[in-house]
C-alpha cells in the first residue's frame, strides 16, 4: 500500500441523529485529537454542524439513495472525492452507501475498505437479503459491535472469523457522569413526570416501537401486584401514533393508570436514569449492543435486562445487574421483585460494581482507542 494516502474517510448515509451517527462523530473527533486526517461523507443533516465544529470536512452526496441511475452517477462523484483527499482507508457503515463505494473503488488501488456490522439485519428472503447484506464483510474487516454480532456473522455468512474484530460500543462517562447531575435537576424531573421519590421508580427508556417491549412491561407490573412501583415510558412515537393509542389503550384496559406513565422525549437522559431506581431493557429481539444498558449503569440505576444480543454481554447476572428470559412476563416480575426487595447496601454494592464495569469496558474512549488501532495498523 502507498503511504501518501493517510485520510481516514467515514461514510454512512445521513447526519440527522441516531447511535450510528453519534459514533461516527466520536470518531471522527477520535481521528481529529490523534492529528489523522479524516472527511466524513454522507447525505447531511443537522449534525453536520458538530463536524463543522471540530474542523473536519463533510462532503455531501447522496449515498443513501437506492436509485440505480443516482447510484452510478454518485459513485463517480466519490470515485473523485476519494482520490481528491488522498483517501487510504474507508471505514463504511451502512449497505447501500458500501454498493455505491464498491463501484467507486474501481481503479483506485491503493484504498481498503472496513465496515462496522451495526446489527443482525433481516435475512429473508434468504438469498436476496445475504446478498445485499454481503457487500458489508467485503472489505478488508469487519467490526462487530457485540459477540452477538459476531456469532450472528459466522453462524449465517462464509466469513473467516480472523476477519472480524469485536469492539463494542460505548457509553459517554462525560455526558454520563453522576456528579453532573444535581439534586434540584432529580427533583425537578421528578415533578415533571409526576413521580413520588418516595415509592419505587421503574424506567423504561427508548423509542416508542413495540420492539422495546412496552406491554412485557406493563404485565410483569401487573403480575407483581405492587400499587406502589411507578412505571415511567421515556421515549417519543416519532410519528407512530397508532402504537402511542394501542400503549394508553392497554393501560387503561389493565388499570394501570395510577403506576404507569407515558412520556415523550427527554433531553437529559442522565437526569432520567438517575430518577429511576431500576431500568428495564426489555427487547422483544436482541439488541446489537443496547447502549441504555451502560448508561444507566453509570447513572448508578440497577438495570434488568432481557438475556439476548447485547445486553447478555453488558449484564453479568446477581453482580451487575439481573437478566430475565427475554419476551416471558413471569420471569420479568420475578426478577423485578427480587431487584425491588434488595436491601440499600446490596443495590449499593451492584450499582458502584455495574459503573466499574462500564468504565473498564464499553466506554466511547475505549470504542475510539480500538478503532484508532484498527485504523492504524491498516494504514501502516
Amino acid at each position: 500500500m502507498s503511504h501518501h494516502n493517510r485520510t481516514v474517510c467515514q461514510i454512512l448515509p445521513a447526519l440527522e441523529g441516531g447511535g450510528v451517527e453519534r459514533g461516527t462523530l466520536e470518531i471522527a473527533q477520535a481521528l481529529h485529537d490523534a492529528s489523522m486526517p479524516s472527511i466524513v461523507i454522507s447525505n447531511g443533516g443537522k449534525l453536520v454542524a458538530n463536524l463543522d465544529k471540530m474542523g473536519v470536512r463533510h462532503i455531501k452526496l447522496p449515498v443513501h439513495s437506492k436509485n440505480p441511475f443516482l447510484a452510478i452517477v454518485t459513485a463517480v462523484r466519490l470515485h473523485y472525492a476519494l482520490k481528491k483527499n488522498k483517501v487510504g482507508l474507508v471505514h463504511v457503515r451502512s449497505r447501500m452507501p458500501a454498493w455505491i463505494l464498491k463501484m467507486a473503488m474501481l481503479g483506485l488501488k491503493d484504498i481498503t475498505m472496513i465496515s462496522t456490522y451495526h446489527g443482525t439485519y433481516g435475512i429473508k428472503p434468504a438469498w436476496i437479503k445475504k446478498r445485499y447484506n454481503s457487500v458489508m464483510l467485503s472489505g478488508e474487516k469487519v467490526i462487530a459491535v457485540s459477540h452477538h454480532i459476531r456469532k450472528h456473522l459466522l453462524e449465517n455468512y462464509p466469513i473467516k472469523d480472523e476477519k472480524i474484530v469485536v469492539i463494542h460500543r460505548g457509553a459517554d462517562l462525560d455526558f454520563f457522569n453522576p456528579s453532573t447531575v444535581s439534586e434540584d435537576d432529580i427533583v425537578q424531573m421528578a415533578n415533571q413526570w409526576g413521580v413520588d421519590r418516595s415509592r419505587p421508580i421503574v424506567l423504561l427508556a427508548g423509542r416508542r416501537t413495540r420492539i422495546k417491549g412496552h406491554k412485557l412491561v406493563m404485565d410483569a407490573i401487573k403480575k407483581i401486584n405492587r400499587p406502589d412501583v411507578q412505571c415511567v415510558f421515556v421515549g417519543g412515537d416519532k410519528g407512530n401514533v397508532d402504537y402511542t393509542q394501542e400503549l394508553e389503550q392497554y393501560i387503561a384496559d389493565n388499570g394501570l393508570a395510577e403506576q404507569v406513565k407515558l412520556i415523550g422525549d427527554c433531553a437529559k437522559m442522565p437526569v432520567a436514569y438517575a430518577v429511576s431506581d431500576i431500568m428495564i431493557s426489555a427487547t422483544t429481539k436482541p439488541e446489537s449492543f443496547g447502549r441504555t444498558v451502560s448508561e444507566a449503569q453509570l447513572m448508578g440505576a440497577v438495570v434488568v435486562a432481557a438475556n439476548h444480543g447485547g445486553a447478555s454481554e453488558t449484564v453479568d447476572d446477581g453482580v451487575t445487574g439481573f437478566h430475565f428470559k427475554p419476551n416471558d412476563a413471569d420471569d420479568l416480575a420475578a426478577v423485578l421483585l427480587k431487584a425491588l426487595d434488595m436491601t440499600a447496601e446490596q443495590k449499593a454494592v451492584m450499582t458502584s460494581r455495574a459503573s466499574d464495569e462500564v468504565k473498564t469496558h464499553f466506554t466511547t474512549e475505549q470504542m475510539c482507542a480500538k478503532t484508532l488501532d484498527l485504523y492504524r495498523q491498516i494504514l501502516g
